[in-house]
C-alpha cells in the first residue's frame, strides 16, 4: 500500500511538473507574440518620441529667452534698472558719510559711547563689591 501511495505522489508531482513546463512554454509564446511584440516596440518608439519633443521644446524655449534677452530694449531697460541702482548705493553711501560728519550726530555718539562707558563702570564695580574683586588673597 505504502508504495502504491508513493507511486501516486510520484507520478502527482511528474503531472504537476508537466504542467508548469506547459504553462511556461505557454507564457514564452504569449511573450513573443506578434501582437505583444508590436505593443512593446510602439511603446519604445512612443517614448523615445516623448523623449525627442521634449529636448525641442527645451532648446525652443532656451533660444526664444536668449534671443528676448539680445534685444535692444531689454538691454537698455536691463542696464538703466543697474544704473538706477549704482546711483542709489552711491548715494545712500554720500548721505551716511554726511550723517557721520554732522557735529551733533558726532556729539550724540560720543555723549552715547561716555554713557555706555559709565554703565559699564558701575555694573564692573557693582559685580566687585557683591563678590569681591575676583583676586585671591
Amino acid at each position: 500500500m505504502l508504495k502504491q501511495i508513493l507511486k501516486m505522489i510520484g507520478k502527482t508531482g511528474k503531472t504537476a511538473m508537466e504542467s508548469v513546463d506547459k504553462s511556461l512554454d505557454f507564457m514564452d509564446d504569449i511573450i513573443e507574440s506578434e501582437p505583444i511584440t508590436n505593443t512593446i516596440n510602439k511603446a519604445k518608439d512612443l517614448s523615445g518620441q516623448a523623449v525627442e519633443k521634449a529636448g525641442e521644446l527645451y532648446e525652443k524655449s532656451r533660444q526664444t529667452t536668449e534671443n528676448i534677452l539680445e534685444r535692444p530694449e531689454i538691454k537698455e531697460f536691463t542696464e538703466k534698472i543697474k544704473d538706477a541702482a549704482d546711483s542709489t548705493i552711491e548715494k545712500t553711501k554720500e548721505a551716511g558719510e554726511r550723517i557721520l560728519e554732522n557735529e551733533k550726530v558726532q556729539e550724540t555718539i560720543h555723549s552715547i559711547k561716555e554713557k555706555t562707558d559709565q554703565i559699564a563702570d558701575k555694573i564692573e564695580h557693582s559685580i566687585d563689591s557683591s563678590f569681591g574683586s575676583g583676586e585671591e588673597e
